[in-house]
């Protein structure tokens, strides 16, 4: 790492001219080129031609990013779909939600600060790290998930250990009766052997152990590296200087490598495996794929998937639950229904009907995949049916921005009709039904935004209209942290 960094928030979907990002990034024009090209073949930033009558950049898919041949360099803007931080050259950009407003660094900083602890729990259970980038066709290390993964793993589960079996006499370990008996003298007292000096064994720490001290001056190195980016505070690590010994001193990478592939055939302590595992890949790309224009990142192109699996969490999806612990008005499983199904198995799939020459159909096929809420709950009597919406949602003027499309509003009118037959059956009273859309917001509060609805298909088949509920993201993550839930009283639903 260079001396002079340079540390800035951007903000995601937002848009940047390239004047702009040269003002932010504190370079000249060919510097500036430069970090807009390795952000772009990692995904991070796309290329954009701005609308100059709007002052947002909407919702895009992908095909909304192509450029042509006849479009100037000064007419390109760039914006930035990537939550996280991303460290290249002596620039560590710090990219932040889009429904998160434009403020001071304190602000932005806690909250990206609690996105990054969102992020470490989330990609421990998805495992969604992209641990390798590729440049100009060479394939590269992304080394801060490892850096990440090394810290916290060492201040949640401490160093690495290999005990070692040390025998006392007369201690607190287990008794070796046969070296008791066979080095030891017996007292004889009414034909019964007694014996004041017992062999003991205990488990003790071996502090010198080879991979102890390697996993020590691997943790030492990335809290350095880390604390060298400005970035420590933001992962919110302490300083974790635990050795002065360095890699180096303890072999070079064909020494080392060849005994971490040593001990791996020997540990079957799963935590161990993924350690070692760890510190071979970045023992390996230490030596073999060292590059100084190399981009390192810690975050997703994919922000709305974490939204999606965060409200499931916190709102205690049951999708995966079966019939036969659910309660229903009726008490028991009404026929055509097996217990044993889940709320997601019971949905129907779509029929393709197989036909012969004459147009006759010879065979039903189901098909594989099917209609998928992204969260149902069942409360008492009132069955809830939500869809996570990572939109940025504006009402001003008499007009809407930003808001879920068309495809989403009948979508979920669908989820409500695909489960009538389920809800009829088992005694649910349908006017209970409650169909909602859950956006991100900065307010503390859950907020009513607006109610959606396609009345071509609501109103004749008597579906609900999809109450769309702004849900305080930081609040929200602090559950997800936690471990805790929001209950059906705290979306206040109607």
């Amino acid at each position: 790492m260079n001396d002079k960094l340079t540390s800035v928030f951007v903000k995601e979907q937002r848009h940047y001219s390239k004047t702009e990002l040269r003002s932010l990034f504190e370079c000249d024009e060919d510097k500036c080129r430069k970090i807009i090209r390795k952000l772009k073949e990692q995904g991070v930033v796309k290329p954009y031609i701005p609308d100059k009558d709007k002052d947002e950049i909407p919702e895009l898919s992908e095909d909304d990013y192509e450029i042509g041949d006849n479009v100037s360099d000064d007419e390109i803007g760039y914006i930035f779909r990537f939550v996280g931080v991303v460290s290249l050259f002596d620039t560590v950009i710090k990219i932040f939600p889009k429904y998160i407003s434009e403020s001071d660094e304190d602000k932005l900083s806690s909250a990206l600060k609690q996105i990054i602890k969102v992020l470490i729990k989330y990609n421990s259970k998805y495992s969604e790290l992209k641990l390798y980038t590729e440049s100009d066709g060479n394939i590269g290390i992304n080394k801060l998930p490892l850096m990440i993964y090394f810290l916290n793993d060492y201040f949640e589960k401490g160093i690495y250990t290999n005990d070692i079996s040390v025998l006392e006499v007369n201690g607190e370990g287990e008794i070796i009766w046969e070296r008791t008996i066979n080095d030891t003298f017996a007292l004889i007292s009414n034909n019964k052997p007694y014996y004041p000096e017992m062999i003991t064994r205990r488990r003790k720490t071996n502090d010198f152990d080879f991979f102890r001290r390697l996993h020590a001056a691997i943790v030492s190195e990335c809290s350095d590296e880390l604390d060298k980016s400005g970035l420590t505070e933001l992962f919110d690590f302490e300083k974790a200087e635990i050795t002065d010994e360095t890699i180096s001193e303890l072999g070079d990478a064909e020494f080392l490598l060849n005994r971490i592939e040593k001990e791996l055939n020997i540990q079957f302590n799963t935590r161990k495996q993924i350690l070692l595992k760890a510190m071979y890949t970045y023992i390996a790309n230490n030596v073999y794929g060292k590059d100084d224009d190399a981009v390192h990142f810690f975050g997703t192109n994919s922000f709305h998937t974490v939204w999606e699996k965060v409200c499931s969490y916190v709102f205690d999806n049951q999708l995966q639950k079966k019939l036969k612990d659910i309660e229903v008005p009726y008490r028991k499983i009404a026929d055509g229904f097996n217990s044993s199904d889940t709320l997601l198995g019971i949905i129907d799939k779509p029929d393709w009907a197989v036909l012969d020459n004459n147009g006759n159909i010879q065979e039903i096929i189901k098909a594989s995949d099917t209609l998928i809420p992204d969260c149902v709950f069942i409360k008492d009597d009132i069955f809830v049916i939500l869809d996570a919406k990572y939109y940025r949602i504006k009402i001003e003027n008499g007009k809407i921005k930003g808001q879920p499309g068309i495809g989403d509003i009948t979508k979920q009118h669908l989820y409500e009709l695909v489960y009538r037959e389920f809800l009829v059956k088992h005694g649910f009273d349908t006017n209970k039904v409650r169909n909602c859309f859950l956006v991100p917001v900065e307010q503390n509060e859950i907020t009513d935004i607006s109610i959606a609805e396609f009345k071509p298909i609501s109103v004749p088949l008597k579906l609900h209209p999809v109450q769309v509920k702004g849900i305080p993201a930081k609040p929200l993550f602090d559950k997800y942290l936690k471990g805790k839930k929001y209950t059906i009283t705290d979306l206040k639903l109607g």
